[in-house]
């Protein structure tokens, strides 16, 4: 059911893959840092996986990955994306990462015209760069008459990939990844700057999109969420797990949201908040869904402070439940 006449807001979706939220502050992200100060800011956020699948499909959907074959087996496409496609949007994807594989193409997007499948750029840098340079170029020629969707995912972060003279706002840093080095005593130092590194130039980039909405006047009618599709570790756990996929602890877990709605005021929420409330959110606060939210999916609008007692997470293979009052985890494997 949806509210007759609603004035549709732009959506803009920005995924940071592999975002540690302990990274999360104006020295690595200045320009997000500064248009935080506008946004509401969730400060305990979960993704719903631990990997990239899992975790965007818990955005898109609303639903644990455990349900994924059976969605992908079914073609069942997200509410979100069809009722933003049945509500006239011009529905875009800008991802750095090709989305033949995971096959979000065919998971998330099957019914939009005219998909963008991958970037042409030699290195994940400027691949990164391309999408935001076509996310620019899609704005300064739209003519207004529709409402619009973007996504843009950035890829930079999970890559550890920079040009020589890109890795030098942290030192001492690492000019690649040297996974062959990781272990359970290495100081994780120069790693971690290279990261911070990369995650200092996604923010440049994301800065230009920010700035771009503003200089054609669209963020008064546009809602604006930045977040990570999951968490990325280094160490932290002291178990000698680096990266992602190997643990639900809240490092692999947790990561940074921000909820920009112009006529909303600034806040900081601190009541836990999924991946599974983003499209329901949307779904009711953007595109006039009448439904209880309870219809569209397992999560809550994210300025519901409500107690999520248990929070489900990973795939068929190997789940768990992360128990809100402790982070306590009860993991299931096959």
């Amino acid at each position: 059911v949806v509210e007759p006449d609603s004035a549709r807001k732009n959506i803009v979706m920005i995924v940071i893959d592999s975002w540690n939220s302990r990274s999360w502050g104006p020295a690595v992200f200045p320009n997000i840092w500064n248009f935080s100060l506008r946004s509401t800011f969730y400060a305990d956020h979960l993704s719903s996986s631990n990997g990239t699948t899992g975790s965007t499909f818990g955005m898109f959907f609303g639903l644990p990955s455990y349900f994924r074959s059976d969605v992908e087996a079914a073609g069942t496409q997200p509410l979100l994306v069809e009722q933003m496609l049945a509500g006239g949007y011009d529905v875009k994807a800008f991802s750095s990462a090709t989305l033949v594989y995971p096959p979000f193409a065919r998971l998330l997007f099957a019914n939009v015209p005219n998909l963008r499948i991958e970037s042409k750029g030699k290195t994940v840098y400027d691949r990164d760069c391309e999408i935001t340079d076509e996310f620019i170029s899609y704005i300064e020629s739209n003519d207004g008459s529709r409402p619009f969707y973007s996504l843009l995912f950035y890829d930079l972060a999970h890559s550890y990939e920079l040009p020589a003279d890109k890795v030098t706002r942290f030192t001492p840093s690492w000019e690649f990844a040297n996974y062959l080095a990781l272990n359970n005593d290495i100081d994780p130092t120069p790693f971690w700057n290279l990261y911070r590194n990369c995650l200092f130039q996604i923010d440049s980039l994301v800065g230009r999109v920010i700035d771009c909405l503003e200089e054609k006047k669209l963020l008064d009618n546009t809602v604006v969420l930045i977040t990570g599709d999951h968490g990325q570790e280094f160490n932290e756990n002291k178990k000698n797990y680096w990266g992602h996929n190997s643990n639900y602890s809240p490092v692999q877990l947790r990561v940074p949201l921000l909820y920009f709605d112009a006529s909303r005021a600034a806040a900081t929420r601190r009541h836990r908040t999924t991946h599974y409330d983003i499209a329901p959110t949307l779904l009711k606060s953007v595109l006039g869904v009448q439904n209880d939210v309870s219809d569209l999916g397992v999560g809550h609008l994210l300025e519901d402070s409500c107690v999520r007692d248990w929070h489900m997470v990973g795939n068929k293979d190997n789940y768990a439940f992360i128990r809100e009052k402790d982070n306590f985890i009860i993991e299931k494997k096959i």
